[in-house]
Parts: structure tokens; sequence; C-alpha cells
């Protein structure tokens, strides 16, 4: 499942070489479901099928929990293989697949404050069960709010990169709040014009902060062997810096960091212990 998870999350799952090899097949389980739930609206081109995979998901959670018998899934199985060597709390799950299903809404947040929640659900969760599944045995208010920036920061630099796809079936996730001034119809056809640049360097610079604010939970969250689940955030910033357009340019997906800078980058994460 390594290779499945390098694919699906590959900064994520570089990551998990810095674990013992039992934390690192937990974080693999964690890693390939927040891909699979965070999918589910990308593989469709239906709002409601999107929400009957993330039901499937729900209802294997439920099994899971409940102690029945898992669903013939290799993900499912390796989940709950996870949740029993772990004992990984249920209400996280929950919450990441409950951050997901906005992205079944056109246009489904009205704020900073909003887009920053959705993050965390989905993210920030990932990096708390993550630190959980490694051998953390709590998590304080200090690592919680590393989670929860470490998730952002990585977050809103995946939100910049998947940007086009977002547009191309019409949906923005971009906050009303800064939507006034945007020509929606050349956001979808992926014109990049002046006021749409403005609004992705905001995007940028909330990132940095959450950066910042991230590094300063980190002094004193203590999190020592447990840190590497939280350093693909230090490739946020690169990852922006490749998805911001240029003006009078055309939207695409922006080209991958080659593998080794990622290395470079993660491998000095980890030695700092900071992103």
């Amino acid at each position: 499942q390594v290779e499945e998870a390098a694919r699906a999350m590959p900064d994520h799952t570089l990551a998990t070489s810095f674990l013992d090899s039992d934390a690192r097949r937990r974080v693999i389980a964690l890693i390939l479901f927040a891909h699979e739930i965070g999918r589910a609206r990308a593989v469709v081109s239906d709002a409601g099928l999107a929400a009957i995979r993330l039901q499937w998901w729900r209802d294997t959670i439920d099994q899971i929990y409940a102690g029945k018998t898992v669903r013939a899934h290799p993900i499912a199985e390796a989940i709950g293989g996870a949740i029993q060597e772990a004992n990984l709390p249920r209400t996280l799950f929950d919450d990441m697949i409950d951050g997901h299903i906005c992205e079944l809404d056109a246009a489904p947040f009205a704020t900073w404050i909003d887009l920053e929640a959705y993050l965390d659900a989905t993210y920030g969760n990932l990096n708390r069960l993550s630190l959980l599944a490694c051998g953390l045995n709590t998590l304080n208010t200090t690592r919680d709010d590393a989670a929860r920036q470490a998730g952002i920061t990585w977050g809103l630099a995946h939100m910049l990169r998947v940007l086009p796809a977002w547009s191309q079936r019409r949906s923005r996730w971009l906050p009303d709040e800064v939507c006034a001034d945007l020509d929606m119809e050349a956001l979808f056809g992926g014109a990049i014009d002046a006021a749409l640049r403005t609004v992705l360097v905001q995007v940028q610079q909330r990132l940095r902060s959450a950066q910042t604010a991230t590094n300063l939970h980190l002094c004193t969250a203590n999190l020592g062997i447990h840190f590497p689940v939280l350093a693909p955030a230090c490739l946020a910033v690169r990852m922006s810096q490749a998805a911001l357009p240029k003006i009078g340019s055309t939207w695409q997906m922006p080209q991958d960091i080659s593998l080794l800078e990622r290395q470079i980058r993660v491998t000095l994460s980890v030695a700092r212990g900071r992103i």
C-alpha cells in the first residue's frame, strides 16, 4: 500500500519514511483513507454520487467501531487495523467525512474562517490521527494547535493547486467575502486577471501566517519522533509559489515539485522539527 499512497499523497507518504515500520503502516492507512474521501467529489460528475461515496465510508467506519466484519476493501481493512492498534478516536474520522461534505456545494465557504475550518476538519484531523497512530499518547492543546495550523498550511497550498479542477466543474472554494470583484465566468473559463491574482496572493499570505503559527506551537509541542507526520507542510510555500499563475495567463494545473527537492525539504524539516 506504500506505492498506492505515494501516488495518492506523495509528500505525506515521503514523510512516513522517518517513522518506525508499525507506525508507518498505520499512517499509510490514514493517508489512503484521507485520499479516498478527499477525491469523492473530484472523480464524479454529480454531487449526489459524491455523497454516496462519502456515505459508504461513513457506514464503513460505523462497522469498524461496532466490531462488525469490515467490508472487503483493502483500505477499509487497513483503517480497521490502525484503529484497533492505536485506539484512534472515532470523532476525528466522522469530522473528516463531514468536512468533505461541504464540497458538494458549488460555493461552500462564506468566509476565510469557514475555509480554514474545513481545512482543519480534513487535513488537520489527518494530522491528529497520524500523531496518535504513530504512538503519541495524547493531544494536548499545543499539539492540537500545531496539527490544526499545519493542516491549514498544507491545505491552502493544495487548494491553490486544485483550483482549476474546481473551476472546470463551475465550483469555487474561494470565500464569498473576497469574490465580490471577481468575474466568475472568467474564473470558470480559466482566465487569470488582476482581481483574481490579488485574491490568490491573499491565500498565499494566509498560508504563510499559518506556517508561522505552526512553528510557534511546535516550539512547545515536544513532538519528537512523532513530528514527521506534520513535515509535509514544509512544502506548502513552495507549492503555492508553483501554483500561483501570472496575470493574463490561462489557468493550468501547476507542475509538480521535483522528487529530489521534496526529499531535501522534508528531510531538513524533520531534522529541525519545524515546517
